[in-house]
Parts: C-alpha cells; structure tokens; sequence
C-alpha cells in the first residue's frame, strides 16, 4: 500500500516535477560531477539510472558518460513518460523500466551494468539494504555505484526554516 501511494504521488507531480526538484538537481550535478571525474577516460558500456525521475540529470550525464545502453528505471510510469520526453533528441540506446528499486535485479541480468547511478531516490526504498544488496547483483565486478541519499536529517535546517516561517516552532 505504501507504495502505491509513493508511485501515485510521483505520478501526480510527474510534469511539473523539475521545476520543483532544485535540491535534487543541484545534489544531482555534484553527484554526476564527481562520476564524471571517476569514469574519465573508460567506457560505459551499461548505464542504469535508478529512480531517475523525469530524467533530467539522466540526460546531462549521457552526454558526458556516452554510455553504449542507458537504462533508466523509476517506479512511476508517468516519471518515465516525461524522461523518454526529455530524451527524445538524444541518439543512443535507452531502455526505460518501470520498476521497485527493491527488485531491480529480479528484472536485469547478474553483473550487467557498469554504472548505477541513483540521485535522490534510494531514501525511498523501504529495505535499503536489500536495494543495495540488488544493485550489488547487477553491477560488474569492477561496476561503479554513484548515489546521493536524504537521511532523516538531510533537510533538517530546511525544515527549521520553514517552522519558523510558517510560525510553527
């Protein structure tokens, strides 16, 4: 049930979602920045951007990383309407999966991926071990995990701000 309600909820806002997501997209170009620097010089051959939303940062990271076979995945179809969008003038191979984060390896071949990018999505995962463990099964050995994750007290100041704005402290 739960998850349900999340897919609905990313559904509701799948349209106007980068206009609203400016913590997520400036997270997303330090993380993509810094795997950029890590992945300069070598291939990418298989690329998956776990929860990657209405594929923003997904689409500045193809054009630096230049990978074979993109595959982006999120749990909300209508996300993954607004990223093939978003993508649309790009030339390259692009798969878009509408999948849980928790099952991804139930759906992608063992060791298949050379990079896993997430941004702002694994804080959603109700067993973020488990997710981990999954994209630990699909990464090659020698495979590249790039995430940013909100921990309970990520947004804490932002939160503070907000109580004292609205006079809620």
């Amino acid at each position: 049930m739960w998850k349900s309600a999340l897919k609905d909820s990313f559904s509701r806002v799948a349209n106007r979602y980068s206009n609203a997501s400016r913590v997520q997209g400036e997270v997303g170009a330090i993380v993509s920045s810094l795997l950029v620097n890590q992945m300069r010089g070598k291939k990418v051959g298989r690329f998956m951007d776990l929860g990657c939303g209405s594929g923003d940062v997904t689409r500045r990271l193809i054009e630096y990383l230049t990978p074979r076979e993109a595959i982006l995945a999120d749990i909300s179809f209508d996300m993954l309407r607004v990223a093939r969008a978003r993508l649309k003038d790009k030339k390259g191979k692009f798969h878009f999966i509408n999948l849980d984060m928790e099952y991804c390896g139930h759906v992608l071949r063992p060791a298949s991926l050379d990079v896993v990018f997430s941004n702002s999505a694994l804080h959603w995962a109700q067993d973020l071990n488990k997710v981990f463990f999954e994209i630990k099964g699909v990464l090659r050995e020698d495979g590249l995990l790039a995430c940013s994750i909100f921990t309970r007290n990520s947004l804490w100041e932002l939160g503070e701000l907000v109580e004292a704005i609205s006079g809620l402290e």
